[in-house]
This record gives C-alpha cells, sequence and structure tokens, in this order.
C-alpha cells in the first residue's frame, strides 16, 4: 500500500512555484462530466484491453497454476482417473479447470498471432511439456515406470486439457503421437497407461506408430514383467495397470469369432494391430515365465502374475477369449526353450520328483483356474505332445501342479495316458511310447492317492497274460526294445520295477527277456547303486542294522536274518504274494540272500503233513527258481534226518511185520501208540515235536490201507487228534478214519 502524501498549503504550493496533481478519484469526476465515448471507442478500448491481458498470460504459468491447485485432487500411490465424473465437484478441481480454460485461452492467443493452427499448436505444446517433465527427472528414476507425485499433477493437467480440445476437435492427435514417440524415446508405463484410459493415446494408436520399432516393443514388455517388482504401497496401483494393459492387448489379440460380413470389412491394420497385440503379449508371458523359473522361494517373489493379474480382473475380457488366449500361451511356454529330447528326460526323473520353483507353480495354477476344466487341460497336453518341439521340463511341472492340486485330474491322466498307450503298441511307436512311459512315470510320483505308483502302472498293463498290451512275438518284442533303448537314461529304482514285477513272458521270448534282464543287472552295477553285492551283503531286508555288519556277531546277523524271514512269511500269509523287498533280495543282493536268508528260512524242522504257511512260502519261491535245487534238496534230507532222529525208538522195528498186510500193519502200530506216547512222556521228550512223528507213521500206514496219496484232493480233508483223551484205542481211529 503506497502512503499518503501530505497535502502542502497554498502557501507552500505558491513559494515551490508546483503545481497539485490531482487525485484518481478528482479525475474520475472530472472525467464524468466530459463528453461520454461512443460505442465505437467502447469497443476498440475493451478490444485494446483484452490484448493487453492476452498478451500476459502464459501457458506454462496456467499449466503450474493448475498443477499447484491440483495438489490434493490425487494422492500418491491412489488408483486415479484423471480428471474423472467424482471430481468435478471437488473445489480444487474448479480452480484447475479455470487454469485449463487459461492455458486454452493461452494457446488460442498464440495461434491467432501466428501461422500454426491451433490443433497442431496445441499437440506441440503438450508434447513438450510432457518431454520438458521427464527430462526433468533425476539420473536415478530416468527408468522408472511409477511417476512421482508432481509429474501426476503435470500430467493429469495436460491430460484433462487435451480431453478438452479433443472434445472441440482442437487437438491433433496423430502429430501428438509421432512427435511424443520421436521425442521421447522412453515413455514410463504409467504415462502409457493414463493417456491410453483417457483416450488421449490409445495403446492400438501406440502400437500401430511403433511397428517395426522392436526396442520400443520389447522395452514394453519388459516393464509390464518389470512392474510388479514395486513395494506393496503400489500394488494397488500397479494391478490396475496391468489389468487395463493386459486386458486390452488380449481383447485385441484373440478377438471373437466374427461373421463372414466383418471379416470382410476387416483391414490390414486390424490384422497387424492382431499380431503386434500377440507378439507383444507373448513377449511378455515368456519373460514372466524366465523369471518364474528363477524362483525358488516366497522372498524372491518379484516378478509379475501375469495370469493371476487376468483371473482376479477377467470382467474386463470375455471368457472364451480369455481361454483362447491362456491356452495360446500355454502352448508357447510348453514348448519354449526346448532343448532335451524327451528319452533324456529319464535321466532327470527320480523318485523325488521335479524340484518346482514356486512362481511357475503358481503361474500354472492360474492357467488351469482359467481353463476351468479337466478336459481343456488335456486337450493342451495332447496338442503338445504332438509337436517335436518340446520344453519337457516345463511339461512335467505343469502336470505335476495339475495332479497335485485339482480334483479328479488323476483319473483324467489315467484314462488319456491308457489312450495314448494303446496307440503307441498299435502303431509300433517308440517316440509316442516315451512319451507314455515319461509322463505315467512323472503322474505316479504324485501319490498313490492322486495315481496309481509306477510298479502298479506297468504290472497293470503288462504282467497279466491277459490284459497284457505286450502279449504277441511282435508287441512283447517291441516292448523290450523299447525297455532296452531307455535304460542309459534310467535310474535304479525304475529299473527295479522291470526286473521285480516282470512282464508276461510269452515262450518265445523268454531268451530275450533274459538278456534284458542281465542288462538291467549290468547297468545297476555300472550306476554303484545301493544294490552292490559288495556293499549290501551284510545287510538285512529291513535295513535295521546300525552298526558294522563285519564287527557283529553271526548270532546277530542270523536274529536279523530270521527277523526277516518272519516278516517276509507274515507277508506271504496276507496276500499269497512273495513280498517284493525278497524278490529284490533274491537279484540284487544275492550274497544276503543266499548266505543268510535262505539259510534261515530253510532250517530243518519236523513238516506236518498239511503244508503250513512257511512251506507254501518255500513251494511259491522254489517254483520261481529263487531256491537253489541242491540247497532245497539239502533241507529236504534234514527234515527227513529231523524225522527219523525223533522217531528212534519210538515204534521199535519187528521183523515179522514187514510180512504183515497194509492193514494188519496199521493194526500193529495204533496197538503201540498208547504205550509209545506213555513213554515219550516219561523219557521227558516234548510231545509237541513228537506227535507229529508219530501220527505220521500211522498216516502213511491208513494210506497205504485206503490207498490214496498226499497229493490227492481227499487227503485234503483232515482231522486234529485230540491228545488230552483218556480212552484208548477205538476212539483214536475214529479221528483218524
Amino acid at each position: 500500500m503506497i502512503p499518503k502524501r501530505p497535502r502542502l498549503s497554498s502557501e507552500c504550493e505558491q513559494a515551490t512555484g508546483r503545481k497539485r496533481r490531482k487525485s484518481f478519484k478528482e479525475l474520475l469526476a472530472s472525467r464524468r462530466n466530459e463528453d461520454q465515448l461512443s460505442d465505437t471507442s467502447k469497443d476498440m478500448l475493451q478490444d485494446a484491453i483484452f490484448k493487453l491481458v492476452n498478451h500476459q498470460q502464459d501457458f506454462n504459468t496456467f499449466v503450474s497454476e493448475a498443477c499447484s491447485e491440483n495438489r490434493n485432487s490425487a494422492s500418491e500411490g491412489e488408483v486415479r482417473e484423471a480428471y474423472s465424473e467424482t471430481r468435478r465437484d471437488h473445489k480444487d478441481f474448479k480452480e484447475a479447470e479455470l487454469s485449463v480454460e487459461g492455458c486454452i485461452t493461452a494457446l488460442q492467443r498464440q495461434s491467432s498471432e501466428g501461422e500454426v493452427s491451433l490443433p497442431v499448436l496445441a499437440a506441440n505444446t503438450c508434447v513438450n511439456k510432457l518431454c520438458e517433465m521427464l527430462q526433468s527427472r533425476l539420473p536415478e528414476n530416468s527408468n522408472n515406470m511409477i511417476l512421482s507425485a508432481a509429474e501426476r499433477r503435470i500430467l493429469d493437467t495436460l491430460v484433462f486439457l487435451m480431453k478438452k480440445l479433443l472434445s472441440t476437435q482442437s487437438f491433433h492427435r496423430n502429430l501428438f503421437v509421432e512427435k511424443l514417440n520421436k521425442q521421447c524415446p522412453y515413455l514410463p508405463l504409467e504415462l502409457l497407461w493414463q493417456l491410453h484410459v483417457s483416450s488421449v493415446m490409445p495403446l492400438d494408436v501406440f502400437l500401430t506408430a511403433n511397428v517395426g520399432r522392436i526396442n520400443v516393443t520389447s522395452r514394453f514388455a519388459k516393464d509390464m514383467v518389470d512392474l510388479h517388482s514395486y513395494s506393496t504401497d503400489e500394488l494397488q496401483l500397479v494391478q490396475k495397470i496391468l489389468a487395463d494393459l493386459l486386458s486390452f492387448l488380449i481383447v485385441q489379440g484373440f478377438p471373437e469369432k466374427q461373421h463372414q460380413s466383418d471379416k470382410d470389412k476387416e483391414d490390414a491394420i486390424s490384422k497387424g494391430l492382431q499380431k503386434a497385440s500377440t507378439v507383444l503379449l507373448d513377449s511378455v508371458v515368456l519373460k514372466s515365465f524366465e523369471r518364474n523359473l528363477q524362483q525358488k522361494t516366497e522372498e524372491e517373489k518379484n516378478c509379475v502374475d501375469v495370469f493371476q493379474v487376468i483371473r482376479l480382473h477377467s470382467d474386463q475380457v470375455p471368457l472364451r477369449v480369455l481361454q483362447r488366449f491362456v491356452s495360446h500361451e500355454l502352448s508357447q511356454i510348453l514348448t519354449h526353450d526346448a532343448m532335451v529330447k524327451a528319452i533324456e528326460m529319464f535321466s532327470k526323473q527320480s523318485d523325488t520328483g521335479l524340484q518346482i520353483p514356486r512362481g511357475l507353480s503358481t503361474l500354472f495354477t492360474e492357467c488351469i483356474l482359467i481353463l476351468g476344466s479337466n478336459d481343456s487341460v488335456i486337450q493342451i497336453l495332447q496338442r503338445i505332445v504332438e509337436r517335436h518341439d518340446v520344453n519337457w521340463q516345463s511339461v512335467l511341472s505343469f502336470i505335476a501342479t495339475f495332479l497335485s492340486n485339482f480334483r479328479k485330474a488323476g483319473n483324467v491322466m489315467n484314462d488319456w495316458i491308457r489312450s495314448l498307450l494303446q496307440e503307441a503298441f498299435e502303431d509300433l511307436n517308440k517316440e509316442k511310447l516315451t512319451i507314455v512311459f515319461l509322463i505315467a512315470r512323472q503322474a505316479s510320483l504324485a501319490g498313490t492317492d492322486v495315481f496309481p505308483s509306477y510298479s502298479q502302472w506297468f504290472q497293470s498293463y503288462f504282467t497279466n497274460s491277459n490284459s497284457s498290451l505286450a502279449n504277441n512275438k511282435k508287441t512283447f518284442t517291441f516292448l523290450v526294445e523299447f525297455l532296452t533303448e531307455i535304460m542309459p537314461y534310467e535310474s535304479e529304482d525304475w529299473l527295479k520295477v522291470h526286473i521285480v514285477n516282470p512282464p508276461y513272458v510269452i515262450p518265445k521270448c523268454k531268451e530275450l527277456y533274459l538278456d534284458y534282464i542281465a542288462l538291467a543287472k549290468t547297468r545297476i552295477a555300472d550306476l554303484k547303486s545301493r544294490c552292490n553285492p559288495d556293499s549290501l551283503s551284510d545287510i538285512g531286508l529291513s535295513n535295521d542294522n546300525s552298526g558294522d555288519a563285519e564287527q557283529q556277531k553271526k548270532k546277530e546277523l542270523m536274529e536279523q536274518a530270521q527277523q526277516d524271514v518272519d516278516k517276509a512269511v507274515t507277508a506271504f500269509e496276507r496276500n499269497g504274494k512273495i513280498p517284493s523287498t525278497v524278490m529284490e533280495a533274491s537279484i540284487f543282493r544275492k550274497p544276503y540272500f543266499l548266505g543268510r536268508f535262505l539259510v534261515a528260512l530253510l532250517k530243518p524242522r519236523l513238516l506236518p503233513d498239511v503244508p503250513d504257511t512257511t512251506m507254501k512260502f518255500i513251494d511259491a519261491l522254489r517254483r520261481s527258481d529263487k531256491i537253489p535245487s541242491s540247497m532245497f534238496q539239502n533241507y529236504q534230507k534234514a527234515c527227513q534226518r529231523e524225522i527219523n532222529a525223533l522217531l528212534e525208538g519210538v515204534f521199535d522195528e519187528d521183523p515179522a511185520e514187514a510180512d504183515l498186510e497194509p492193514l494188519d500193519q496199521l493194526k500193529h502200530s495204533l496197538d503201540q501208540l498208547p504205550g509209545n506216547v506213555i513213554k515219550c512222556k516219561s523219557d521227558g521228550q516234548s510231545w509237541q515235536k513228537a506227535h507229529t512223528a508219530l501220527i505220521s507213521v500211522i498216516s502213511e500206514r491208513i494210506q497205504s490201507v485206503i490207498g490214496v496219496s498226499k497229493s490227492s484232493r481227499m487227503w485234503a480233508v483232515f482231522l486234529n487228534l485230540m491228545l488230552n483223551v483218556p480212552v484208548f484205542p477205538h476212539q483214536i481211529c475214529s479221528f483218524l478214519m
């Protein structure tokens, strides 16, 4: 405020000779008394005033004012729609809108003063302002895909300005896109998203303008993948950006099927945009897939979950379009970087399964959730395995994820494997059979509640003579040749299944299969597996020995072997089958099997007339050629000696008895029985051991009388001798008869 000047007295004014200036109020008062201006003069004056004011206006000043007034309208980290309808009643917005109107006025003045049209001038000015904003970024933020709060305010103002100009057809969009791509080599992803959702520069316009510029599209794809590495403070914004951009690309790249009339209208630009969108999506998905391959722990989860973001915002894309996209991208993933052949994958498979990175498992799970059905998954797998460029590591990881996370996946997988297996044997196609065995082994690792174990699966298709797929010379030779070819890539766990649970061998091919067994044993020996005879000769079936076998006493080793025998007999009693542990020991651990297990099993004893479980178990091993004939003969002789030793002196031979008829011999033995029983008890002999020998002699003489051998079915019905019955001898005879 200007201080008032002190009024001088008239004398002072006269003394100084100066004339007093009139005040502004006095000037106005004197002006009223003069003639009024004409209308023309008034218009000229008004125009002059407006020109004076406009000449003092500056575009950058209005932008700065709008940004300052818009400071509180959008907070950092908030998902915003630039100048949306919900903000039009905001006080700050109204003030900012006035500043934007000032920007338009300034542009109009510059256009009228120069020779540049308003649309062209507006496009150039907005491009320059955006480039100025990006060039002013700090070096460490030059490649930052997310804008700062100040940059967002500038962008919001410019977006609102450009939308205003577009509504009045006062903005040259094509020139803006061309200049922006030329002057700004790198556009932050958030800036592209804002220009897209505001329709200032839709993504299709951006892609069309950059067709052939590989560096631009590659950088765009990389930014899409890197975007998820931002902190959780920006997570909501990040997901919104990804969802909007990916959804648009999916709709453009995988449009719904059109009618013929619509196809005729489709021009080359639309086809080019569709191709560009597909290529861009492939690049985004494959980059995300490669990063997920390297992710092993939850802490390393810094890469974008593309399919998860899409699924959570699936309302933006029709379901059929989304499923077509996922089906296409799965094909890209499962055939990407196909370096290993199917047969070589056998060496990478083990009984512990594949190590699947957490991020990759999540990616596959999201894909399957979008597909929505098990049949869709099988259709994709069927299409993949028919190709030659297959990444089998990824395919097996996908199958493992499918089986472990989705109900009824095992049943669907089993049916699919069965159909593939039948096709392989019908066509005698080893390549297809390789795929079947590879997938079946991977599925068997999911657990028996999901899929049968590999041993069970192999038996179900090959060990039964009625159901075996290799039940003739041609198919059996095909199977054995295949197993021989994959042998160099197999581990001992898979080889053991083919030996312990051999397939049904037709008589003409027995020698062929024996050759395979010999090769398999050699392969196991070369692998220096745990089945090495030198290292396992002192280890029992149950592997319960805790100390060094060489330092253990012989008694302890035989006790261990006896425990193994008891367990094997108990298992045999339950299902009537030789336990797999015994079969494995007979093949891979022969020193232990022959030196201790069979010695404990074939311990001489008094054999019952009716075979017990142990005798049946021994007979099953003998019929399987697991007991050497010499060892079994020695066992029979030793058992007979046990009987002879027990019967020594029990039934004294009468010289005249040899001349008697069989019936008389039986009567003579029965007459001696009471006395012999009393004698055994008085001599302290164990009746539990002696009664078997006594009854054995009597039973042989009964057989002679009735003319029936032990092998006869009539002898299968037997009676127990009641030892505590205090009556003799006709009651005993009635029990025997």
